[in-house]
């Protein structure tokens, strides 16, 4: 395991290992959050971000009150996402303008924040608000609170001028490259500024995805959290059987 590596990140992968060796076979239950927690020596917020990648990656499932199920003794993915590029994946952008940037924060982050962002506690990270309104309208689009390492503050002052995503600005800029990107869709209702901010009523709800951009050893180059109008904005994918495998 990589000592650079977060500590969520660490723990799945040393589950990962006990799954593949067959110390916990499938259909057993892995040890309670408590027991993980006890274990490893770290929060639980931790473990739970551990176990929620043993879950997208189709090893475990996990019910609320009956713990962490083994689904599977190594990930296996037989269907793959149709996108062209990484910038089909926000299919938000070509449309849309930055209308403000706002509330700029650097901040020391906490083992809680930490664990959501996938970086280490102790790291000192921006935290960015940005509105995007569509293109030909003064219609607001999107709502995204937007997480940077501390070392990439000096792109906060172009997020304004381009209408390109973040993550290719610090590929170009700093010599990345996004390895991986994890996604989480879900439905949310916004806090009172939120739907002020989209412009829509504090009990209509909003489609929330947020987007972790990884690195090539595993780092978490950015992290987004993006609220999209639910009655305006739908998102699609294409999903293909992989390695030509007929179903």
């Amino acid at each position: 395991m990589k000592a650079a590596l977060p500590k969520h990140a660490l723990i799945a992968q040393a589950l990962e290992q006990d799954l593949a060796s067959g110390k916990y076979a499938v259909g057993a239950t892995l040890p309670s959050e408590p027991e993980l927690t006890q274990h490893f020596g770290v929060s639980r917020h931790t473990v739970r971000a551990a176990l929620r990648t043993l879950q997208e990656r189709g090893l475990i499932t996990s019910q609320q009150g009956l713990g962490s199920t083994v689904r599977a003794a190594s990930a296996t993915q037989r269907y793959t996402q149709g996108f062209a590029s990484a910038e089909d994946l926000l299919q938000y952008v070509a449309g849309t303008r930055v209308v403000s940037v706002e509330k700029r924060e650097l901040s020391v982050v906490g083992e809680e924040l930490a664990a959501w962002l996938g970086c280490k506690p102790g790291e000192r990270w921006w935290h960015v608000v940005v509105l995007r309104h569509r293109r030909d309208e003064d219609t607001p689009a999107t709502l995204a609170d937007v997480y940077l390492p501390y070392a990439y503050g000096a792109l906060l002052s172009e997020l304004a001028e381009h209408d390109r995503p973040i993550f290719r600005l610090i590929e170009e800029r700093f010599g990345e490259a996004i390895a991986e990107i994890r996604q989480e869709i879900s439905a949310a209702m916004p806090t009172a500024p939120e739907a002020a901010a989209l412009q829509i009523a504090a009990g209509e709800p909003v489609l929330v995805i947020v987007r972790r951009y990884i690195g090539r050893h595993g780092q978490v180059l950015e992290t987004t959290r993006t609220l999209h109008q639910a009655a305006r904005f739908t998102y699609s994918m294409n999903l293909r059987l992989a390695s030509g495998r007929q179903p």
